[in-house]
């Protein structure tokens, strides 16, 4: 169990039902805030066991009390969430407010059901400033509703006029004891349920009410609702108007048994300029000006994505605001899944512009199979039930009560991904078999196709330029080109893949796994051991996961019918795989039983220790002969799956044994014949799944007169072979014989029976491993990452010399600081690559890179990105020291090409991938911009880099910033928080020497241009003619440059620098790891460095 420190702030809840679930599954999100839930409260037992479920998973220990009272006596919690039925709300704040000690506390809407008692409360809270009282308001925070916010606080339709909120939608949701379809409990429709939209109303006017009319009935409803002999009594349809203090209205229109309505709520908002609307849950906003039209139309839709891998028995569910008219989000998660198919709904050019995905999958990803569903196929109910029926872990755990109706669309898109999978590959998917997360990419760093692409992840950007013997790489391959031979339970290329492309944000996570790396290249017995152990587990096992999660349809016992065959050979196949590496688990349990890293002990007592994997390895044992081991050569493992299961348990499977051994054995004396009869002592005896037995004999052997038996075509034989003849093979000849085709023919039908009859022995073994497959996808999953880090992380670091990789620091909120950082691609190709450092904080967020031409600048960026992006992966750095500041996304903006498909010229792709920046970028994202501004004019491309660097600055994201235009470094002038850099370069003899070292300050380098076209090869003539223009052109700047210089008094600047240097470094103290010693001497060398004016 996971320990609570001191210094965690510990939350109670009172209330755990579906509310009061989805606030613990909230703060498990912040757990690396320093956040832990440690006690609840709820009369209700299986709201109760619902909670202590959920909270196990997390591996939080949770404490239970009877009520709310006792929780308080405990002095256990800081905070208290109330989530109880609304009638109770009054007595339990009145309660938490007057107890002695002072507890902050958030309340589910209502505050109370009466306004006397709300006002109670509010007097209460008045006279403890200590607490803090929340009232959980929360459509204000939905993305659409965000947004909308965002659009009306920004001025952009005016001072608001008017407010109207449309809700038609389904009934109250169920509670325990039906208690929200009275009005005594709840305080009535308008209170429990409508009190979000009048906080909508006056955040929307910034004014208070003054006056209200209201008319509502209950005529819609369903009139059968009866509980215990008590018809509902809540208002269930609505209108209401309210007026305010400056003017402005608002309406509602509520119809609360409104099932089927597209959008649940639209929200619009009207001023003197325009008009805003936001759909929910639809997840569209739109605003739109007198002025502009329809050119002032901004819309934002959500997307659901359904991500089905059946290799590894993975279902991925996401669910986001796709903030780009473009779907760059949409690509981003296209890209990381890589689809062989992708279902999509119809769908066409919307009226504002905006495109479908069935249109972005046409435009981008024409090798994948796109297959159009009606619209009926993604229906989210039946999603829901689906997900829940085949996930592995309890739904509760994955959150799926509390997140129903917020993943409706990725739900809507699971129905149809499962309807699909079951209907076109014949399968029915098991009960409990599938690994389902939610919105994975939200625990993982964000990197754009765009960014993978210019950061070299996966695939080099010109891997010939360097020549075959010298192919350039990306990330991926320097990675996995060191993994041993062998391979794991699954292919953890796969999980390196996906690590790169969604590299981990959890600090605990990242360190767990350096701590693992750090015992293995301590523990070299520890790290061979582990190496050789993995190769004992088949790489083949993928499709262990797959056979036991999918169940066919419409099994026959048709005994020679291929298709039975080959599904028949696969079973077997699969479970003589899954007994190969159930066999190997002692040896991984001996190698890492005294492992000390949590990692590593964590998956001894969850593997190693756990005694299922032991009884489904005896259950195997009582069908499967124990000598049977998977085999790759090709005859063999055919011959293991025929005596897979043990002789005697079934009479007909034996006599199909003998007739596979006889037809066997003929076929070996029938080449033992040729080989005397036609004097060809070297004939050999291959073997494939596709020809079965064939014959190889040397050209020289025969001296190219093959004997006449030979040269008989395979098609007057009735079998597989039929377009077969003789064919050469280097400097061997492959034929056949119509002896052997025919002894070929009833091998293979023997064989096949034997496969049929051993599918039929293993039903009952089948169907029992099937009940543990969450156990072996446990099982697949660990052995993958401790491939990944044992064979790819340590291997590579054992092949670089001591000291050149180092495990890197992480903090919070501290600086992006690497020292003597170098490119992990280039190096291995370049053993002299010059290193050089990266200091980034919040004091200090932009560093500005210039230089010429081919100085350093494009690898520098890229080095920086994948030193993060290696840490961030849990891996070792190229690098002396670093501490990373751990960031949510990775944008880049490097290369200058026209994007044909969308028909944009360079300048158009720039600022399409600028703005996606611009309007996705975070305070702790990692920004790199290469050369922006150059593909438009000189002054226009300036003004544009210059007003991106200022947005970038107030953002306060970390941002490197390359660039040719020396007037930016006065943007240093200005802002403090703004560092130039600059690639030294020496001029000799007209030619430009790069050091690829970098320096401090910015430094200008005249006509670098010139001297690099002069080397390209340049006639003479048009070098010299363009010296006299750019002469000329010098001249006239520099007579008017005094006029233009920005104006800035230099004795002010340089004290404000000071003072801003030396907040700079006491941040950085701040957030640092050294004990107070290490902080006092800083402290002294940065005051001593303060008065010597030294900074």
């Amino acid at each position: 169990m996971a320990q609570v420190v001191e210094s965690t702030i510990k939350y109670g809840i009172i209330g755990v039902g579906m509310m009061g679930r989805e606030h613990l599954i909230n703060l498990y999100h912040l757990r690396d805030r320093g956040i832990a839930v440690v006690c609840i409260v709820d009369p209700h037992p299986p709201s109760q066991q619902s909670a202590l479920d959920l909270a196990c998973s997390f591996d939080w220990p949770i404490r239970v009390f009877s009520g709310h009272k006792e929780l308080l006596d405990s002095g256990l919690c800081d905070v208290l969430i109330v989530s109880t039925p609304n009638m109770t709300h009054y007595q339990i704040l009145m309660d938490i407010i007057s107890h002695p000690k002072p507890h902050h506390v958030l309340v589910e809407k209502p505050l109370c059901t009466t306004v006397l008692h709300c006002k109670q409360v509010v007097e209460a809270a008045r006279k403890r400033p200590e607490i803090m009282v929340q009232v959980g308001l929360e459509y204000r925070y939905m993305p659409s509703v965000a947004m909308l916010i965002e659009i009306v606080k920004g001025g952009k339709v005016g001072p608001v006029r008017m407010v109207a909120i449309r809700e038609h939608r389904f009934p109250f949701l169920v509670k325990v004891n039906n208690w929200n379809r009275f009005n005594a409990n709840t305080g009535g429709t308008l209170v429990e349920k409508c009190c979000h939209f009048f906080d909508l109303m006056r955040l929307f006017t910034g004014a208070n009410p003054i006056r209200v009319m209201a008319s509502g009935a209950m005529n819609v409803n369903h009139k059968d609702e009866v509980y215990d002999g008590k018809v509902p009594d809540i208002i269930d349809n609505a209108y209401v108007i309210v007026e305010f203090d400056n003017g402005s209205r608002g309406m509602l229109d509520l119809c609360m048994f409104a099932e089927g309505s597209k959008n649940e709520q639209e929200i619009s908002v009207v001023g003197d300029v325009g008009k805003g609307e936001a759909f929910v849950p639809e997840g569209i906003v739109r605003f739109g000006t007198r002025v502009g039209g329809r050119d002032g139309v901004l819309t934002i839709r959500t997307v659901g994505v359904a991500a089905l891998d059946l290799r590894s028995a993975s279902f991925h569910l996401s669910q986001y605001i796709e903030t780009s008219s473009s779907y760059q989000n949409t690509k981003t998660l296209l890209h990381f899944y890589d689809p062989m198919v992708i279902i999509v709904p119809p769908s066409k050019m919307a009226a504002d512009g905006m495109v479908g995905v069935s249109v972005l999958v046409d435009r981008y990803y024409p090798a994948s199979k796109k297959i159009i569903m009606v619209r009926g196929c993604f229906d989210d109910t039946k999603g829901a039930v689906l997900v829940r029926n085949l996930a592995a872990k309890d739904p509760s755990a994955l959150g799926l009560d509390s997140y129903y109706k917020q993943y409706y669309l990725c739900l809507a898109a699971a129905a149809a991904t499962i309807k699909w999978t079951e209907t076109e590959k014949g399968v029915i998917i098991t009960n409990h078999s599938l690994l389902v997360t939610f919105n994975g990419s939200f625990d993982h760093v964000n990197i754009d196709a765009s960014s993978v692409q210019n950061l070299e992840l996966i695939e080099p950007l010109h891997s010939n330029l360097l020549g075959t013997s010298n192919k350039k790489k990306s990330l991926f391959h320097v990675l996995k080109t060191t993994r041993t031979t062998g391979g794991s339970l699954l292919d953890s290329t796969r999980l390196l893949r996906a690590n790169l492309l969604q590299p981990l944000k959890d600090i605990e996570t990242i360190n767990a796994r350096l701590d693992c790396l750090d015992e293995l290249m301590r523990n070299e017995q520890l790290f061979f051991g582990l190496s050789q152990v993995l190769r004992k587990f088949p790489k083949e096992t993928d499709r262990v996961l797959c056979h036991f999660c999918f169940k066919q349809k419409n099994v026959t016992n048709k005994v020679l019918d291929i298709d039975i065959a080959k599904r028949s050979q696969m079973m077997i196949s699969s479970i003589i795989l899954l007994k190969t590496s159930l066999d190997a688990l002692p040896l991984l349990s001996t190698v890492i039983k005294d492992a000390k890293s949590f990692l590593l002990r964590n998956i001894y007592k969850s593997i190693c220790e756990n005694g299922k994997y032991g009884l489904i390895r005896q259950r195997i044992l009582q069908v499967i002969d124990e000598d049977v081991v998977h085999a790759r050569v090709p005859f063999i493992a055919r011959t293991q799956q025929c005596f897979a299961v043990k002789a005697g348990i079934d009479g007909l499977l034996d006599v199909a044994r003998r007739t596979f051994c006889d037809t066997s054995e003929a076929i070996h004396k029938l080449a033992n014949k040729y080989r005397e009869d036609f004097k060809l002592p070297n004939l050999k005896l291959p073997f494939n799944n596709r020809q079965g037995f064939y014959f190889s004999i040397s050209q020289k052997d025969v001296q190219g007169k093959l004997p006449g038996k030979f040269i008989q075509h395979v098609s007057d034989v009735r079998c597989e072979y039929e377009h077969e003849q003789v064919v050469k093979h280097g400097n061997n000849i492959h034929c056949s014989t119509l002896e052997l085709a025919s002894l070929n023919a009833r091998n293979k039908s023997a064989a096949a029976e034997c496969c049929v009859r051993t599918e039929l022995c293993l039903e009952a073994l089948n169907d029992a491993i099937r009940e543990d497959v969450s156990m072996l996808t446990l099982l697949a999953e660990v052995l993958c990452l401790l491939d990944m880090i044992v064979n790819s992380f340590a291997h590579m670091i054992s092949t670089k010399p001591v000291d050149r990789y180092i495990r890197p620091d992480f903090t919070e909120n501290g600086p992006l600081a690497i020292d003597a950082g170098r490119h992990p691609i280039l190096e291995s190709i370049h053993s002299d690559f010059i290193p050089n450092n990266i200091f980034l904080s919040e004091a200090s967020n932009m560093v500005i890179v210039m230089g010429p031409n081919m100085s350093g600048k494009s690898t520098y960026l890229q080095q920086v990105c994948l030193i993060v992006i290696l840490a961030q992966i849990g891996c070792y750095i190229p690098a002396r020291f670093s501490t990373i500041r751990v960031v949510d996304r990775i944008f880049t903006r490097m290369g200058a090409v026209d994007n044909l498909e969308s028909n944009s010229s360079t300048f158009m792709t720039e600022m399409r991938e600028t703005a996606f920046i611009l309007q996705n970028a975070s305070q702790r994202s990692l920004i790199v911009m290469d050369e922006l501004g150059r593909a438009t004019s000189s002054s226009d491309g300036f003004a544009i880099a210059w007003s991106c660097c200022e947005n970038l600055l107030s953002l306060k994201a970390y941002t490197i910033f390359a660039t040719h235009m020396e007037n930016l470094s006065e943007l240093a002038t200005l802002y403090p928080n703004v560092k130039i850099l600059h690639f030294h370069v020496d001029i000799r003899n007209n030619r430009l020497d790069f050091k690829f070292q970098l320096k401090d300050g910015p430094r200008h380098v005249p006509h670098y241009g010139l001297l690099l076209a002069s080397v390209a090869g340049l006639p003479s003539s048009v070098i010299e003619t363009a010296q006299i223009i750019t002469s000329k052109i010098t001249e006239k700047y520099e007579y008017t440059q005094e006029a233009r210089r920005m104006e800035v008094n230099q004795l002010q600047y340089y004290p404000i620098q000071m003072v801003y240097r030396v907040a700079q470094r006491l941040i950085c103290l701040k957030y640092s790891n050294h004990d107070e010693d290490s902080v006092r001497e800083a402290l002294q060398t940065l005051k001593e460095s303060y008065l010597g004016g030294r900074l």
